[in-house]
């Protein structure tokens, strides 16, 4: 966009409070001391100032400050927020930028303006001096960040004369464009600027040296060596210096910084590696990969730079946007490829990643993700790359004792061995650390994997290893669900489940089905008190390939028995029925007695629900664990029949859930939540429930979770503020959604419709009410709770597969979209009421 030479005319700085605006220089200070600002944040401010005798809508900063590209609320709200924490104002007091509800943003601070100051005269060089550094600034970076204002203030915020700061992550995270503007940000505080220096090019001994010395404009010392002529220049320069790409030098550029430090020279110096310096006084700032919000902002951003129409769904972008890991670089070159081949299609082609995302071009000097891997895969050990390749072999995070378990293998690792190939290759940003847990894990990048499983010797080898690991490891972890340490092994388990399910992919493939079976049964309670539907595709595949092999016995009948279980959240009653045939004996197994209770109530039988229950109750009576939850569970949910006493029945399922520690805790917020709302305590029914919906979910009970969000949109559907009633329905709506438990919208609609009529849009009402008749229970949670709160009650009959039948031609999944789009839009109209 045009702008003007000043943000008010004739004046070249700005004065308001203790701030301090150079509209020429782009720089900001507050009480005399510099504040790292990005320039869209400052170009936001600028506006702001401009047009301060009026409010400025949305829509117009928008329009000025982006121009064509596309960008969501969310981000210009991040500038704002940026830009007052920039000035010390806040969204509470708003004494500089105002936000003035339903129109827009208005500067409302009084200022005073000057002329520009005079530069500060470089301090004059000794007379021995034969160079000298031009002064300079770093240049504004073309491409903008998309919300890395955070890490931004934070490294601006350690750059400091005669300090390093060494900006480290995986190849193609963004860490010199992170640095870049850094430098944009703070070269100028400098009494010589900054310079940028490049090192990617950098291939022979004593480069490093040399390519400084080109990048400041200065030449070697006659009969001096490189490092001594730089040493002497830089001795008392006052500049900022980003050395960029250091992970393949990293020995002389450490060996460099390290005597500059030593030196006392004032100089600030900045460093992007994929491997820290490892020297004394470095600061290190990790850049992680954009957040999944960042990252679908940044590709739908180039792409619409790029005319590539954006008519896919949302979820579509978001799901090419995990795939590549978030990583800026991938998302860039996705977007190159997207023009020609639409969103959808490239989504399809990423297993192709690397022949994909390459410059059309062909041209040899072009990034690529392949070459930008490549690169820290070569700087690798052979020993690493073995390691790094075997460490493909896992699905998502890992631990340290699953690591040494796979690193091992045909380097015959020690275990103090593999936690050091651990160590080098997460120094090396190859592998991803969290820890945020209690115990430590790793992970690698969905584009590192695939680069180092393609280079891996032995494949089937280390896939027998994972597999035989993980048996045993779900078997150890499904004896303690059942026992004392449930709450231990339920995260676990959690935890491990996708190395779960990449075992039982190996498993089939290799005809490993003992170990496969292993995992089955001892995962299936996990699987069905999470509502895991996955695990019956699991069993599917399994119990399918041991029927080719011939492989049969007591652990195949008892997976027999599992798959059933969670083949009655999807009420596939024939295929149950024929597995039920052929499993283990109710009276020995779990399993069976639980799949028989399942499908008694489901077709109204009374006589085998009470047997089957009596069978559970002998099963789980003085274990603890998850199996004796669900028999509370069972046990209260049947206290809605009038001749139960709800007491007693929910005093019982309350003493299950005491030996499970968090996942019991959430269990007794249901019981005390659903208690609460037929004894009509209102008040205490919707903070019951908003409490267990977090708790639940942070324990991933998605029966549980499901059921929280059906109490409180009962508790809460009379409730005089519309607006709340809208945001539970929409949250319970956005929860379903998610699930794929599209039944819930039977559940939600009718409330739903008083929002959207009371927000005035009556037609909209209208229609969310007749769309609702057609809809159906079909699957899951709702369904299943809802019909567990009947199971004792004649009234089920054998007529419920009818009804599920005649379901099936609705649309709910439609339907429920339908439902979230108006509600959305009721609540917006509230809004602009307010």
């Amino acid at each position: 966009m045009a702008k003007a030479d000043a943000a008010v005319p004739g004046a070249s700085r700005i004065f308001f409070g203790d701030v301090e605006v150079d509209v020429a220089a782009m720089n900001l200070r507050r009480s005399g001391e510099p504040i790292a600002i990005e320039p869209q944040v400052f170009d936001v401010l600028r506006y702001l100032i401009e047009n301060r005798d009026r409010v400025v809508t949305k829509e117009e900063l928008l329009d000025q400050v982006w121009g064509d590209r596309f960008v969501s609320n969310s981000a210009m709200t991040s500038r704002i927020q940026s830009a007052r924490a920039a000035v010390g104002d806040d969204g509470r007091r708003q004494s500089v930028i105002r936000t003035v509800h339903g129109r827009g943003y208005q500067f409302v601070a009084p200022l005073t303006t000057a002329p520009a100051a005079p530069a500060r005269p470089a301090t004059p060089p000794p007379p021995s001096r034969r160079h000298r550094p031009s002064a300079g600034v770093v240049a504004r970076p073309a491409k903008e960040l998309v919300d890395r204002v955070d890490i931004v203030a934070n490294v601006c915020s350690l750059v400091a004369p005669g300090r390093l700061v060494t900006l480290v992550g995986p190849a193609g995270v963004g860490k010199t464009i992170v640095a870049q503007h850094v430098a944009a940000s703070l070269a100028g505080t400098f009494d010589h600027g900054g310079w940028c220096v490049s090192l990617a090019e950098v291939r022979h001994e004593g480069g490093v040296g040399q390519a400084v010395l080109d990048a400041i404009g200065a030449t070697r010392f006659p009969d001096s060596d490189v490092d001594h002529s730089l040493l002497s220049i830089l001795s008392s320069t006052s500049g900022l210096l980003l050395l960029d790409n250091c992970e393949h030098v990293l020995s002389e550029v450490s060996n460099l910084v390290n005597r500059l430090l030593s030196s006392g020279a004032p100089i600030a110096l900045m460093a992007t590696s994929r491997q820290r310096l490892a020297i004394p006084g470095e600061n290190v700032v990790d850049v992680p990969v954009l957040e999944l919000a960042d990252g679908v902002m940044l590709f739908t951003r180039r792409a619409a730079e790029q005319g590539v129409p954006l008519d896919d769904e949302p979820e579509v972008i978001a799901t090419l946007c995990q795939a590549l890991d978030r990583l800026p670089l991938a998302l860039e070159l996705a977007c190159a490829q997207a023009r020609s081949l639409g969103i959808g299609q490239l989504a399809n082609l990423l297993d192709h990643r690397f022949e994909l995302l390459a410059p059309a071009s062909g041209d040899a000097d072009s990034v690529t993700l392949d070459g930008a891997i490549g690169a820290s895969y070569d700087n690798l050990s052979r020993e690493l790359q073995i390691t790094l390749g075997r460490f493909s072999q896992f699905a998502g995070w890992f631990d340290l004792p699953a690591a040494t378990a796979i690193a091992s293998g045909e380097l015959e690792l020690s275990e103090i061995g593999a936690v050091q190939h651990v160590v080098a290759l997460a120094e090396r940003s190859l592998i991803e650390v969290d820890t945020a847990q209690s115990d430590t894990r790793y992970r690698l990048l969905e584009s590192i994997r695939l680069f180092a499983d393609d280079r891996l010797d032995n494949r089937h080898g280390v896939q027998r290893i994972h597999v035989r690991y993980f048996a045993d490891r779900a078997a150890d972890q499904g004896h303690r669900l059942i026992g004392s340490d449930v709450e231990a092994a339920w995260h676990e388990m959690r935890a491990d489940w996708t190395n779960y399910r990449a075992a039982i992919a190996y498993a089939v493939d290799l005809d490993m089905v003992d170990e496969a079976v292993k995992i089955l049964n001892a995962t299936v309670d996990h699987a069905e008190i999470a509502l895991t539907l996955e695990h019956g595709g699991w069993a599917d595949a399994v119990l399918t390939r041991a029927a080719q092999l011939g492989v049969d016995g007591p652990a195949v009948r008892e997976a027999r028995a599992g798959y059933a279980r969670i083949l009655m959240f999807e009420r596939r009653f024939a295929e149950q029925a024929a597995l039920m045939s052929t499993a283990a004996d109710p009276a020995d197994s779990y399993s069976t007695a639980l799949a028989n209770f399942w499908r008694a109530g489901a077709f109204g039988d009374l006589d085998t629900l009470e047997r089957q229950f009596r069978l559970l109750e002998d099963h789980v009576r003085g274990t603890g664990g998850i199996r004796e939850l669900t028999v509370g569970a069972i046990a209260h949910l049947a206290s809605h029949n009038p001749a139960i006493d709800p007491t007693e029945a929910s005093a019982r399922a309350l003493h299950a859930a005491q030996s499970c520690g968090e996942l019991g805790e959430a269990f007794a917020l249901v019981i005390q939540a659903s208690l609460a709302l037929g004894e009509q305590r209102i008040d205490d029914a919707l903070a019951l429930s908003e409490v267990c919906i977090d708790a639940s979910a942070r324990c991933g009970l998605s029966v549980l979770t499901s059921q929280a969000h059906s109490l409180r949109v009962r508790a809460v559907q009379s409730h005089p503020d519309v607006r709340l009633v809208g945001e539970c329905v929409l949250d319970a709506m956005e929860y379903t959604r998610a699930r794929g438990n599209w039944a819930s919208a039977r559940n939600f609609a009718p409330v739903a419709a008083r929002v959207i009529a009371e927000a005035g849009l009556h037609e909209a009402a209208a229609d969310v009410l007749d769309g609702f008749r057609p809809i159906l229970y079909r699957s899951v949670s709702d369904e299943f709770l809802s019909e567990l709160r009947r199971l004792i009650a004649p009234s089920v009959g054998a007529g419920l597969e009818g009804i599920v039948r005649s379901g099936a031609d609705a649309d709910p999944e439609r339907y429920c979209a339908f439902v979230i789009d108006q509600l959305n839009q009721a609540l917006s109209q509230l809004d602009d009421g307010d």
